[in-house]
């Protein structure tokens, strides 16, 4: 029977054709149905090659729009799955600003919108340029937490800091509104009047 690579499991997804993939902390598993048997295979990093996984470590699991199996890792970046059992790997030195990718979405345009230990990146995967965005940007932290959705054309990402909503549109030269408003305000363990 197929086993995992690693006990540590750190996401599970199930793709537009029903595989099973699990991210481990040694490596990814891919499981499919045939009849009644799971078949499985087991994806690993291998040094420098950006042909394979760009970690062992695997945080998150995605597919997009386009049914394109996105791979985020702790340490080696975000990995592209390539339907010829290869990878297609970005890291740091492409634009991203950090190689720990802990959530992916995507959203109405087609962009990837990945939070990382080091803030949000957009990717666009037609010309695979990253704009990253910052605490000078208005996010609300750096550290983003793998828990991000998108509703509407708001993509929402948490983190040690709360909550941070961006327009899709927005971009960080200004070019689209992405008014911040402010809800409340504490001090000393006291909400102030908003009159």
């Amino acid at each position: 029977s197929p086993q995992l690579s690693d006990s540590l499991v750190n996401d599970i997804f199930i793709d537009s054709i029903e595989r099973v993939w699990i991210g481990t902390n040694n490596g990814l598993n891919v499981f499919e149905k045939d009849g009644n048997i799971y078949t499985n295979k087991d994806y690993y990093n291998e040094g420098f090659d950006l042909d394979y996984l760009g970690s062992n470590i695997i945080k998150v699991i995605y597919e997009d729009d386009d049914n394109v199996i996105w791979i985020g890792t702790n340490g080696g970046g975000l990995s592209r799955y390539n339907e010829n059992d290869t990878f297609t790997t970005y890291t740091a030195l492409d634009g991203l600003p950090s190689n720990v990718i802990l959530g992916i979405v995507s959203d109405g345009n087609g962009n990837l919108w990945i939070g990382t230990q080091n803030g949000v990146a957009k990717f666009d995967p037609e010309t695979e340029v990253f704009t990253n965005f910052s605490l000078d940007d208005g996010i609300g932290g750096l550290d983003i937490s793998s828990n991000m959705f998108i509703d509407n054309e708001y993509i929402y990402f948490g983190g040690i800091h709360g909550i941070t909503r961006v327009n899709e549109n927005y971009n960080p030269s200004g070019e689209a509104d992405n008014n911040i408003f402010i809800v409340n305000v504490k001090v000393l363990d006291q909400y102030l009047d908003s009159d």
